[in-house]
């Protein structure tokens, strides 16, 4: 497991040794006079499929929450065609301050899509996902992992917006590019994306497209009463 923390504009990297895991604690957010709202106050998914080709399927958000809206949301899975998502929750808390806690936490996260021959027999596995987004009146943090991950490599530490290119048949494009660690800031809102897949990305193989997104979450900061 590999680990790296950053606050404003310090960073210090830790990593601690623990094996088939990779583990971030992304940048924090500084506090400004005023933000560009990325989305809501506090808001985490299980992540979200939209594929077109022979097979189209498109999700939304998959068991979203929401402050102020939905507290917490759960599942015992769901499959699309080549996309499997295991069990997963999502919770949107928040405390008499208003300083928000968003965390979604999966087990098992399967690409089988590209699991044949013409694509090369590309399969992408994660045995468990998270991430996490934290609020106070001084900014936001956000958080993520991913645990017994195969059919990519990750350096360590791994840096924010880690691009990984899934190879296809020999002599043939890229499956798949995958960012790991995704992460849009904007005047100390934060939002997090554990993993976000682009599928055929040199548009090599027909119709076949689209993205997956595994683990989001986005909160703002936490504004104190006029």
């Amino acid at each position: 497991m590999h680990a790296n923390r950053a606050s404003g504009l310090r960073r210090a990297g830790v990593r601690i040794g623990v094996v088939g895991a990779a583990v971030a604690a992304v940048m924090s957010a500084g506090l400004t006079p005023a933000y560009a709202d990325l989305g809501d106050a506090g808001v985490a998914e299980l992540g979200s499929v939209t594929v077109t080709g022979a097979s189209p399927s498109s999700s939304g958000p998959i068991i979203p929450c929401r402050l102020g809206e939905q507290a917490s949301a759960s599942t015992p899975g769901v499959s699309y065609p080549g996309v499997r998502f295991g069990s997963g929750t999502t919770t949107c808390n928040q405390d008499a301050a208003g300083n928000a806690d968003i965390k979604v936490a999966g087990n098992t996260f399967e690409l089988s899509l590209f699991n044949k021959a013409e694509y090369g027999r590309r399969l992408i596995r994660v045995r468990s996902f998270e991430a996490t987004c934290k609020s106070t009146e001084n900014g936001t943090s956000a958080g993520w992992k991913l645990g017994g991950y195969s059919g990519f490599t990750l350096p360590s530490p791994v840096p924010q917006n880690h691009v990984v290119t899934v190879p296809g048949k020999t002599g043939m494009p890229p499956v798949a590019k995958i960012v790991v660690n995704k992460v849009e800031t904007d005047q100390g809102a934060i939002a997090l994306t554990a993993m976000h897949i682009t599928l055929d990305p040199d548009d090599g193989y027909g119709a076949i497209g689209g993205t997956i997104t595994v683990g989001a979450t986005a909160c703002a900061p936490t504004w104190p009463p006029r």
